[in-house]
């Protein structure tokens, strides 16, 4: 958890963040550049008003910006929610909590969350086959519109990854 404390020298303003040589669940291995300390609230929000005004071509597309919808809203309920008991929040130089980043109280694994700026795959992770219904179809493509489909977070232990890079931090995990 110590080491993750040095985020709260970051200034309270977005800023790139790297993973480099993230490993993923899936087996995956990329470099990760992040727009982190980003507005998750915002990009909920600017995705619910880019929903509301697309009109759909038929009724399982309506359906699906509906459910879309719904569920953004949702969301943003729980954004307005205090972090759990579970997670410890770290805060930036103005004593205000880093959007995306909070560490497990007990385990020490931090949540690393941010907007995908750019991503370079050194190894491809294996992946099930997806049978996706008609409708999660519809959700999924309506959602590539959103800035909320760019949002992704990382699970950072001991060994998923080589450093974390921010402003002129470089973080070892």
């Amino acid at each position: 958890m110590s080491v993750f404390q040095e985020f709260s020298g970051l200034r309270p303003d977005s800023t790139f963040l790297s993973l480099k040589k993230y490993r993923n669940q899936h087996g995956e291995v990329a470099d990760y550049q992040i727009i982190f300390h980003a507005s998750y609230e915002n990009a909920i929000k600017r995705s619910i008003s880019i929903l509301d005004s697309y009109t759909p071509d038929d009724d399982l597309e309506s359906q699906a910006k509906a459910e879309l919808i719904a569920a953004f809203t949702a969301s943003l309920k729980k954004t307005e929610e205090k972090v759990s008991e579970v997670y410890a929040q770290v805060y930036d130089t103005a004593g205000k909590p880093i959007k995306g980043v909070k560490i497990h109280k007990e385990n020490g694994t931090a949540y690393i969350f941010g907007n995908l700026h750019n991503k370079i795959v050194y190894q491809p992770g294996v992946y099930k086959p997806i049978n996706k219904a008609a409708l999660t179809i519809a959700k999924d493509n309506l959602r590539k519109m959103c800035p909320v489909n760019k949002f992704r977070q990382f699970i950072v232990k001991p060994g998923s990854c080589e450093a974390i890079k921010v402003e002129s931090l470089t973080l070892l995990p």
